[in-house]
């Protein structure tokens, strides 16, 4: 693109297969994320302007059951962006894990890519590893040799409708000092212990 007048620029919000106009010769291209990649037709340039979003999510309980609480932090581009909070009169820990994810994908889920990290090894493995036998079980688990229902099954059909290809699941360790981890783990501490308080709708069903 050695000597090429720039006259505009153009943003894409999603990879997207462009038909360009490179050193005279007419050929197909991507437009790969932060790099200019070609020019169209009056020396256009084409960038890929693409967000990233991680989530780290926890949940917490006095009790179990007892009161709870859930918490994320929401990094846009490696920077801070949101952070929020929810207590719950009575619960169970692994419903808070669930639930804690379940509104970061409500309210985050429909951006071109998102990481969501969680230090709940049932949360992950449900979701990657477990969901889809328990659906082609009718929401059913084999334990000790026998057929039984899946528990916290109204909080999986919720994730089961939230989680498509664009949202990466990954797990890290709690209280290892990682800053999103460790933030996330302190909200949902505070909520369980002074609320606001909110019912969790379908426990103890």
């Amino acid at each position: 693109m050695a000597g090429m007048t720039v006259q505009k620029y153009v943003y894409a919000s999603k990879p997207t297969l462009f038909l360009g106009r490179v050193d005279t010769t007419t050929r197909p291209f991507f437009c790969i994320c932060g790099f200019v990649i070609g020019d169209f037709k009056n020396d256009v340039i084409v960038v890929f302007d693409y967000m990233r979003y991680e989530v780290y999510t926890d949940g917490s309980c006095k009790g179990n059951p007892g009161p709870g609480g859930i918490g994320a932090v929401v990094y846009k581009d490696g920077s801070v962006e949101h952070t929020f909070s929810q207590g719950y009169y009575r619960t169970t820990n692994n419903r808070m894990e669930l639930r804690a994810i379940i509104e970061v994908l409500k309210r985050f889920g429909d951006v071109e890519t998102i990481t969501v990290w969680t230090d709940s090894e049932y949360a992950r493995k449900g979701i990657t590893e477990w969901m889809g036998q328990w659906k082609q079980r009718s929401w059913m688990r084999k334990e000790k040799g026998r057929m039984q229902p899946v528990k916290n099954v109204d909080l999986w059909k919720l994730l089961d409708d939230l989680v498509d290809p664009h949202v990466v699941f990954r797990w890290i360790k709690g209280h290892s000092n990682e800053e999103g981890n460790e933030t996330a783990d302190a909200l949902a501490t505070k909520a369980s212990a002074r609320g606001p308080f909110v019912h969790d709708e379908g426990f103890g069903q």
